[in-house]
């Protein structure tokens, strides 16, 4: 057996293997044999049809079965030899036939093998938000209005009022952009919640008015097709409220369980703190990627940012590939690359510091699994890739503990309680 491999700087190894011709044509002959068993051809019972008749009317199909026959052993011999580690199935991609030989081309992508340096000290600078008192009111506010009265009213449309309007959008030359339309849409005027030429134009509007707002879209804005593209808002008026908001106090407080506002503030600022927690963590999560990736440049094999970008789409509840529209996948692709070069750091971290797991790390692990109130991740610790997925989850967070830690002048700041052992069996399930 005769091979070349050879690894392009995307990680795409191309593996050149020629086939003896008499060794494919003891397969061609054994799969020939079959379907002259099976074959059915006008005039002829099964199995009793000529060879000649047989290979002239599936040859194509033959030679076919022969080579994926052939293929698989060959292939995996050539990945054990050279060490081979795909991260797809592996595809012919180019296929010759000679006078004594057959060359097939082998592409597949395979797992990068990166040596990670300059991240004994990651210098990021990632401050956390503070919460003040204008934050929790704002917060009270903006829950205040959810349990506020709509009260329809007589009369001209104010700040702080609401209005349900008919919408259409007309683009420069005239022509109504369908997609945009929407009925029944309720704007609060005077709040940054719409555009501003909207809301200015609505004020003194009363129901049964129409009105139009000429508005021009950012050069940066997220939809390609409206990039610094001028439209006009034509809107018609059918109904305004007032709304009336109910007073702060201890009977407000009640709808939320709590004897009082101050009960209400605390709880506020309480979720507000886990919030800005968790984004503190993710910011200083990607900054800490990015300063190693800025310090070790390299590239990410095509399958596995398509393994991401796949992952991600299912997580937005759009599992048919042929329904996801190509503009989606671009706005996904880079976070999609992102996510494979933090996989990469991290399995490159891992033995590259030789992070290890005991059985008695896991073993704990499982155990906080089995005592969890949900039945459903109790039942996880039985499954048969529970240890595994414990194991790989353990030894990414140990390397995420080890690069926070090495963060200029910050500890280290991995959360050590009891609930680990739940995220860990949640994230197996579904990350």
């Amino acid at each position: 057996m005769d091979y070349t491999v050879k690894t392009d700087d995307k990680w795409n190894t191309i593996i050149a293997l020629s086939i003896a011709k008499n060794e494919f044509e003891k397969e061609y002959t054994k799969v020939l044999n079959l379907y002259r068993k099976q074959a059915k051809i006008d005039g002829f019972r099964p199995g009793k049809a000529p060879l000649n008749l047989v290979e002239k009317k599936f040859s194509s199909e033959i030679e076919e079965e022969a080579i994926n026959r052939i293929i698989p052993e060959q292939y995996e011999e050539i990945a054990k030899k050279e060490g081979i580690r795909a991260i797809n199935r592996p595809a012919i991609t180019d296929l010759k036939r000679n006078d004594d030989s057959i060359d097939i081309s082998i592409s597949v992508d395979i797992m990068p093998e990166i040596t990670l340096k300059d991240y004994e000290s990651i210098d990021i600078d990632i401050e956390k938000n503070e919460i003040n008192e204008d934050m929790i009111n704002n917060e009270i506010e903006r829950i205040r209005k959810n349990y506020a009265k709509m009260d329809e009213k007589e009369g001209e449309l104010d700040k702080g009022n609401v209005g349900i309007i008919d919408l259409k959008v007309i683009d420069e030359s005239g022509n109504e952009i369908e997609k945009l339309a929407v009925n029944d849409y309720s704007v609060e005027i005077g709040t940054e919640t719409i555009y501003k030429e909207i809301s200015e134009a609505l004020v003194g509007k009363t129901k049964d008015d129409a009105c139009d707002a000429v508005y021009t879209y950012p050069d940066d804005f997220n939809n390609e097709d409206l990039k610094g593209k001028t439209v006009t808002f034509k809107m018609n008026v059918k109904k305004v409220f007032n709304r009336i908001l109910p007073e702060l106090n201890d009977d407000f407080a009640k709808n939320f369980g709590m004897n009082n506002m101050e009960q209400v503030k605390t709880a506020i600022k309480n979720n507000l703190s886990t919030e800005f927690e968790r984004d503190y963590k993710l910011r200083k999560e990607e900054a800490m990627f990015n300063f190693i990736i800025e310090k070790n440049p390299f590239n990410v094999p095509v399958s596995l940012i398509n393994a991401h970008l796949h992952s991600i789409i299912e997580n937005t509840g759009q599992k048919n590939d042929k329904e996801i529209d190509e503009k989606i996948l671009e706005v996904y692709k880079p976070y999609a690359e992102w996510r494979a070069k933090r996989e990469l750091i991290l399995n490159t971290i891992i033995k590259q510091e030789k992070i290890i797991v005991s059985d008695e790390e896991i073993s704990k692990e499982l155990e906080k699994i089995k005592k969890s109130a949900n039945p459903d991740i109790r039942k996880y610790a039985d499954e048969p890739d529970a240890k595994d997925n414990i194991n790989t989850n353990l030894l990414y967070d140990k390397a995420m503990e080890l690069l926070d830690g090495r963060i200029k002048g910050q500890k280290s700041e991995v959360n050590k309680s009891d609930k680990q052992g739940e995220e860990n069996a949640s994230n197996s399930n579904g990350s």
